[in-house]
């Protein structure tokens, strides 16, 4: 295997994997409320609450916007989140550290970050969330990074 990158940018893309995922969630519990021997009102009222919840996670995914990762400098562990608010000018920019335990699979990596404020952000990345070889890209870089550490 190469060894990764020290420097890599990362286009991070809406994933419709994430959002069915989301949605499943909200369909097995609304399942659960309607099977549930609750009064008429609790149920009514469980259900109209999931489908807001539901319909709020569809508006989040159509107002997402683009977002990149990049990789400033893996042996400093520097990374930069930026963010670009839809139908704004404003760009976010984050100089952010990459935590010491991350969620790596062949289909999913989760991401932890440590803001410099020290609130910690979480990137879930699921296969369709960047292009085939960048997602492959990512995972050999994490664990690389989980390799050394270890060493």
């Amino acid at each position: 295997m190469s060894p990764a990158p020290k420097a890599a940018e990362f286009y991070l893309q809406r994933s419709l994997y994430y959002l069915a995922a989301r949605l499943l969630l909200i369909a097995i519990a609304g399942a659960l409320i309607f099977l549930l021997p609750l009064k008429f009102w609790a149920n009514t009222l469980g259900l109209l609450v999931l489908s807001v919840v539901g319909c709020w996670f569809v508006a989040q995914f159509m107002r997402q916007g683009p977002e990149s990762l990049l990789l400033l400098d893996s042996a400093k562990n520097l990374w930069r989140l930026v963010r670009e608010e839809p139908g704004e000018q404003d760009v976010s920019v984050q100089d952010v550290q990459l935590a010491p335990t991350q969620f790596v699979t062949r289909h999913l990596v989760i991401a932890y970050f440590r803001a410099a404020t020290g609130r910690q952000i979480v990137r879930v990345i699921p296969s369709d969330g960047l292009s085939p070889q960048k997602h492959r890209l990512l995972r050999m870089i994490l664990i690389a990074r989980a390799k050394n550490r270890s060493s």
